[in-house]
Order: structure tokens, then C-alpha cells, then sequence
């Protein structure tokens, strides 16, 4: 779990972040999968960019172009804890409720993935695992 976070700059990356209480703002990246849990999602200068997202409010792109989104589809050893932690419902995410400040006329700056393009992301530790997962613990994901 994180407070905050900022990724700018990334190119061709794949990202995961798990629950963050504020907000995550994403800049001028491209070409990434990113998949991430936040109260609040902010893009600004990004391009061909894949998103698997919870959001416990609206997100929020400008000046971005071709993004994807899809629902949270992680897991990882103590993901539902991280969840609870943070006070995130999985039974409500607001994954495709986009604001785009940017919109233009007659098109679109982002679309809904199909499901044939959605990916889950799974991590398991080789060694010992964070101190927020029992050694025994399977990767989980607490949303639907």
C-alpha cells in the first residue's frame, strides 16, 4: 500500500501498484499495462497506454490518446488485505466512469478493452514473501 504515487516518463512498461489512498497520477508514459488500485486515477500525455483498474472515484485523463481500460484483474499474496486496509469496496469501482478533459469532437481519447484483450497479472514470491502476507499465503483478488 502507498499513500501516493507518480510514474512519468515510462515507455514500453509493465506496471503494477497496489492500493494507494490518495491519488495516482500518471504522465507522459506510453506503450504501457499498467495495473492499479487507487482512490483516484489522474493521466495526462499518455498514449497507447493499457489500464486495469480499481478506482474508488472517477478517473481522470487529459491530453492522452488511445488508452484501454478494463477492471482490477491482479492478485498477489495479500492483495485483499491491502484492499480492506485501505477502505476500497470491490463491489464498487468506478473502473469505466472516465472524465476526459481533452475530449474531442466526433472521437473518443479512450475505449473499453474487450474481454478477449484482458490480461490478469499474478505475482508470486520466491523468497520470503512482504510482512503484509503470510508465508503460505496464495495471491488473491478480493474484487468480483
Amino acid at each position: 500500500r502507498t499513500a501516493q504515487a507518480f510514474v512519468d516518463c515510462c515507455k514500453n512498461c509493465v506496471i503494477l501498484l497496489g492500493p494507494c489512498d490518495s491519488s495516482v497520477f500518471i504522465r507522459d508514459c506510453e506503450d504501457c499495462d499498467v495495473w492499479l488500485a487507487t482512490q483516484q486515477l489522474r493521466t495526462r500525455d499518455c498514449k497507447r497506454c493499457r489500464f486495469f483498474l480499481y478506482s474508488k472515484t472517477e478517473p481522470i485523463i487529459e491530453k492522452s490518446e488511445d488508452l484501454a481500460f478494463a477492471p482490477w484483474c491482479a492478485r498477489y499474496p495479500g492483495c485483499s488485505m491491502q484492499f480492506a486496509g485501505a477502505g476500497f469496496d470491490p463491489q464498487r469501482n468506478f473502473w469505466n466512469a472516465l472524465f476526459d478533459f481533452s475530449g474531442k469532437e466526433g472521437g473518443c481519447n479512450w475505449r473499453i478493452m474487450a474481454l478477449s484483450e484482458v490480461r490478469e497479472l499474478c505475482v508470486e514470491y520466491d523468497d520470503d514473501p512482504p510482512a503484509v502476507a503470510s508465508p503460505e499465503a496464495p495471491p488473491d483478488n478480493p474484487v468480483p
